[in-house]
């Protein structure tokens, strides 16, 4: 009998965190804006495997502009392959042009997005695959992110599994299926679990195997999620599997690997790396997230609920008993101001803690930009439609004063010379930040 070995397909996202080439003045955009993900199939070519890349550009970071009734965005991608020495051994380009008739879903109310697949034809080896996305409309914002990979020889093998492509949901028609992938390694908000698809190549001559999947981690990398077996047919020399990965909810933050692991149907129930048909691998990760804003410091991020929240709905969550039941009380106080309950993206979680990171970065005075008197009236009422500004005069003051739509003025003086603005126009006590729609 043939022997059949282990096959292995590692996917890691990573996060670009140095400096792109600059090929004009586009500034560089950093984190989730962007999404990639990048799977090996067997290719139809001897010496060649296929590679799919998936990207998503969400609306929202995109520059749309109007025209006539509509408003339009366009956008440039950019996918470099570099070998595992750095060198660029391919690169393909195309240009996307958005269409929307909503002013509200072309900034990102309704969550939409554009999504693109490119096909790659890549020989055997290790490989790091880059998106760059350049804003058009004069926007000159970039998004860059990467993701490393191997390719494997499928041909050396009797029986091989593609890499894992995570799905958040499969609907089947006619018997033919309609994915919708999840193009994140965090599945932390994936609550009711997720699919994962690949394809099977058998040569063996057998009906079906039996798949189970294993989430490892922490130090030792031990076992921590283990499924039953599942049988599947590998029938026909290419079939395309799903297999469903219940709930991680239990799964504390970190980063984990998922195992899918094909079997002989005569293999053992404890059965060992011996009794391996095929293993395909990828890495996954757990992030208490909401739309993809890492809560790095929930009782920080609580604290600065101040603007939005009313002290009984304060103490609901501070009186948690525990930090996970805290962390699950300040998600559903968010659940209920989102303005797209249908959507992943929370609109007004992203806009309250945007206007909290402007805040810090532009009113920063003796404390934290969201804590001084600008900060928090910024935070509240978003920016002022017009600023004026009194340089320092013979008593030592500065005053800066700002104007809003609706004729509300709000001035500042600084008293000290430090930039130390303080409000001097009485501002209401229990007026609290409404998502603005934009």
């Amino acid at each position: 009998m043939t022997k059949i070995m282990v096959v292995m397909c590692m996917l890691l996202g990573v996060i670009y965190n140095g400096k792109a080439q600059q090929t004009s003045n586009f500034s560089l955009q950093e984190g989730n804006t962007i999404f990639l993900d990048a799977v090996c199939f067997r290719g139809a070519a001897d010496t060649a495997a296929r590679v799919d890349v998936y990207i998503v550009v969400p609306y929202q970071p995109l520059q749309f502009m109007r025209s006539g009734a509509l408003y339009r965005a366009e956008y440039q991608g950019v996918i470099t392959v570099r070998d595992s020495t750095g060198k660029e051994i391919q690169q393909e380009k195309f240009n996307r042009n958005i269409v929307e008739k909503s002013y509200e879903n072309a900034r990102g109310a309704s969550g939409s997005f554009d999504y693109t697949q490119t096909i790659l034809s890549l020989k055997p080896g290790k490989y790091t695959i880059e998106a760059l996305i350049l804003d058009g409309n004069g926007a000159k914002k970039e998004f860059l992110k990467k993701r490393e990979i191997t390719v494997l020889n499928f041909q050396r093998f009797t029986f091989s599994m593609s890499g894992l492509l995570l799905v958040s949901s499969i609907e089947e028609n006619g018997g033919k299926y309609t994915i919708t992938p999840h193009l994140s390694d965090n599945v932390g908000r994936l609550s009711d679990g997720f699919f994962v698809f690949f394809e099977t190549y058998s040569e063996l001559g057998v009906d079906s195997a039996d798949f189970v999947y294993e989430i490892t981690g922490g130090k030792e990398s031990s076992v921590i999620l283990k499924s039953p077996r599942v049988r599947k047919s590998i029938r026909n020399f290419s079939e395309q599997q799903f297999l469903k990965i219940s709930s991680t909810s239990n799964l504390a933050s970190g980063t984990y690997t998922l195992k899918i692991i094909a079997l002989r149907t005569s293999a053992p129930v404890n059965y060992s790396k011996q009794d391996y048909s095929a293993v395909a691998e990828r890495s996954i990760t757990i992030e208490r997230t909401i739309s993809g804003f890492v809560l790095k410091d929930l009782e920080k991020s609580i604290r600065q609920l101040r603007y939005v929240a009313s002290q009984s709905e304060l103490d609901n969550i501070r009186d948690a008993s525990n930090p996970e039941e805290k962390r699950q009380r300040f998600e559903e106080f968010w659940k209920k101001l989102d303005p797209t309950p249908t959507t992943e993206r929370n609109e007004a979680f992203e806009e309250y803690y945007g206007r909290i990171e402007f805040a810090n970065k532009n009113y920063r005075s003796y404390t934290e930009g969201w804590l001084t008197d600008m900060g928090m009236v910024y935070i509240i009422l978003g920016a002022p439609t017009s600023i004026e500004r009194q340089p320092r005069g013979a008593d030592g003051r500065a005053y800066t004063r700002w104007t809003y739509s609706n004729n509300r003025q709000f001035t500042f003086i600084d008293n000290s010379g430090f930039d130390d603005f303080r409000l001097v126009t009485l501002f209401p006590s229990g007026e609290k930040y409404v998502y603005s729609g934009n």
